[in-house]
């Protein structure tokens, strides 16, 4: 659409309205919230996207030390580094965020930075950060990818 202008927001809007699908990654048929983040990063970094681990199933990513492997992965493959507060997050960045049903979903921060972009049940969607506070998700990391040029 052309009403997006900035970079992170034309590369998420690609992906509506893009199913959720557990281990795909199709613009267009479907794509869980790791293969999300990381198609998104391959975007705007320029870089080839992250091979992920075959058991790395959006379920699973769900599991912490599948999900911590795959960071661990992905950390290197794109130069990403932790941030230490939320107060300074950018478009691009890489927030996780979990409640007591899910304790490990991960998407990118938009150009409006109280919005995440994220692959959710309903598809590939924005949810305002307060939205997500609502329904109980708590951030839980904030990540910024060093490959993305400024």
């Amino acid at each position: 659409s052309s009403s997006w202008s900035p970079p992170v927001d034309i590369a998420c809007s690609r992906w509506i309205p893009t199913r959720y699908g557990a281990g795909q990654c199709c613009i267009g048929a479907g794509v869980d919230c790791v293969r999300f983040v990381n198609a998104i990063l391959a975007d705007l970094s320029g870089l080839p996207r992250c091979e992920l681990p075959r058991e790395a199933q959006d379920a699973a990513f769900h599991n912490r030390s599948v999900s911590a492997r795959v960071a661990r992965i992905m950390r290197q493959h794109y130069r990403v580094k932790r941030l230490r507060t939320q107060s300074d997050r950018k478009p691009g960045d890489i927030v996780a965020v979990g409640c007591r049903t899910d304790p490990f979903h991960v998407g990118i921060v938009g150009s409006d930075t109280r919005v995440v972009w994220h692959a959710s049940p309903q598809g590939v969607t924005r949810t305002s950060f307060q939205a997500m506070g609502s329904n109980g998700y708590k951030v839980l990391r904030l990540y910024r990818c060093l490959s993305i040029p400024a």
